[in-house]
């Protein structure tokens, strides 16, 4: 099924999709959810039908994730990423309300699956198994976003009425501890890979992967090194050796790849290419790269550009750089699909030209299609959830932040790092190594290099809320190539390291019931 992403009409009205009210959980079609799952197809389209939540108002929430960080700025004006991104969110922000209804709408489907697949007559046990295990995965991707940007939540795992759906929120503990003992039993029951149509499916290095990166996140620093240890030892994965070439649709499901979204080709596309192209390409430029994103790229030589002996020259400041700056990022003077481009002043594509032109001098270039000839909303690359480098680097933190420093913490930061100069490690010739074994001098090259390798991929805006730098990072004035001023940005660190519960869901369950976040 390349995981089929085929919305099957029984299926969708069998998981309810269509409410926003009361946590978006409430059932509306109890009968057919009932008389539905009878068969194995049943239960195999019934799975497939939740799988699709990862594009159900996903692709936009996971494409703008950076703007919400130091990384870049949302480019539409005027527009809720903005507001988020500037600090000028309320709980009335309707994209957050958006977000909330998604997550909780997508869990409902997961609950009305695990709810009814023991109902299914003449399914073999162990497909039973595994697909319960895969769809418990996914409930807990969609907990994940939801613990990681609200904090404590209403917790819900079974089909609810819409009276039932009127609780209060759960601490975050409990939940992250749900979430753990969730993808523990779901291991064992999935299996290693898949071949032919059922490659993207959920496998237990994915929930291993997923595991390992709650934990990280939690500070359990000990299980998350030991939960990422488990994936790099599996054998399973690698990293593919071009950085650039394994976000390509050419190389989907690569070595590298642990967990994505599905896309294929005229049946099941996605906006990656309209979304990010400069608008002399028909995209609409969503992300703007801010100019202290590209300042965190190293030198050649391993050392910030700030630093006295660094081999940066600013007079040409984008010689001898971290390789993986041109890999990410469109700029001026970049090769684009046989074009030179003038992101500066050129137009359409220069700084604020149009309302689609970069607002800072920068594109976004990572896993967009350098060849892309169809239609720009029909690009079929797939979208990398989790994958190989990410469990190194996830490695290396744990290990770093415990005192549990040894020669493999430097391993898989140099793993990392000697790809980006498409070498490998042992390579150290040609790629600047990393051999500190200082933990506060390693604390900031695992921090750098999390913020350049997973960079466009949603996760440091979850980084710098859990390293608490998002008060410094996400406080005053973001800057274009040209050194001036886009805009200010306001981080409250009483507030802004959790969203608001939306005013609305509040005002629909009730203020005595579902309480709000510090300072909303």
């Amino acid at each position: 099924m390349k995981v089929k992403y085929i919305y099957i009409l029984l299926c969708l009205v069998m998981l309810n999709s269509c409410n926003d009210e009361f946590l978006d959980v409430a059932p509306k079609d109890q009968l057919s959810s009932e008389s539905f799952f009878k068969t194995s197809d049943d239960a195999i389209q019934a799975a497939n039908g939740v799988y699709n939540t990862l594009n159900d108002n996903f692709e936009i929430y996971f494409t703008l994730m950076d703007g919400w960080s130091d990384n870049s700025t949302p480019v539409f004006i005027p527009g809720d990423p903005r507001r988020i991104a500037s600090g000028l969110h309320t709980a009335s922000t309707s994209d957050i309300r958006n977000w909330w209804g998604t997550f909780y709408r997508h869990i409902r489907r997961t609950n009305v699956f695990l709810t009814n697949i023991d109902n299914v007559e003449d399914i073999e046990e162990g497909l039973q198994a595994r697909l319960k295990a895969e769809i418990s995965f996914l409930r807990v991707y969609w907990y994940y976003h939801l613990v990681y940007n609200w904090g404590d939540v209403p917790f819900i795992t079974d089909v609810v009425t819409v009276e039932e759906a009127k609780i209060g929120r759960t601490a975050k503990s409990e939940i992250v501890d749900f979430m753990i003992r969730e993808l523990d039993n779901a291991i064992p029951d999935l299996p290693s890979s898949y071949s032919g149509g059922d490659v993207g499916r959920v496998t237990s290095g994915a929930a291993q992967a997923l595991k390992a990166r709650i934990l990280l996140y939690e500070s359990r620093w000990g299980e998350a090194a030991s939960a990422a240890q488990q994936v790099i030892s599996s054998g399973s994965y690698d990293l593919f050796p071009n950085y650039e070439q394994a976000f390509s649709r050419e190389n989907k499901n690569n070595e590298e790849v642990i967990f994505d979204v599905q896309f294929i080709a005229e049946d099941y596309t996605n906006l990656r290419n309209i979304l990010f192209q400069p608008p002399s390409f028909s995209g609409w430029g969503a992300l703007s790269p801010v100019q202290s994103f590209v300042d965190s790229f190293e030198g050649t030589d391993g050392l910030p550009i700030d630093d006295p002996a660094s081999i940066y020259d600013p007079s040409n400041p984008f010689d001898n750089r971290d390789p993986r700056l041109d890999m990410a990022l469109n700029r001026n003077g970049s090769q684009w699909r046989g074009a030179t481009l003038n992101t500066i002043d050129g137009n359409p594509d220069g700084i604020a030209v149009t309302g689609n032109s970069t607002r800072s001098g920068y594109y976004v270039r990572k896993g967009l299609d350098i060849d892309h000839s169809g239609a720009p909303g029909t690009s079929y690359g797939n979208y990398i959830l989790l994958r190989y480098a990410e469990m190194l680097l996830t490695y290396a933190e744990a290990k770093i932040e415990e005192s549990s420093i040894d020669q493999s913490v430097l391993d898989a930061l140099n793993d990392v790092r000697a790809r980006a100069y498409g070498t490998t490690r042992e390579d150290i010739a040609n790629y600047p190594e990393i051999t500190t074994m200082n933990q506060a001098e390693l604390r900031e090259i695992v921090r750098r290099e999390r913020r350049v390798e997973l960079c466009f991929e949603g996760l440091n805006v979850f980084d710098m809320r859990r390293w608490r730098t998002a008060e410094v990072t996400m406080n005053g004035a973001i800057f274009n190539a040209r050194g001036e001023e886009i805009e200010p940005r306001i981080f409250d660190p009483n507030r802004d390291y959790l969203w608001p519960i939306p005013q609305a869901e509040i005002d629909a369950i009730g203020s005595d019931v579902l309480l709000q976040n510090p300072n909303y």
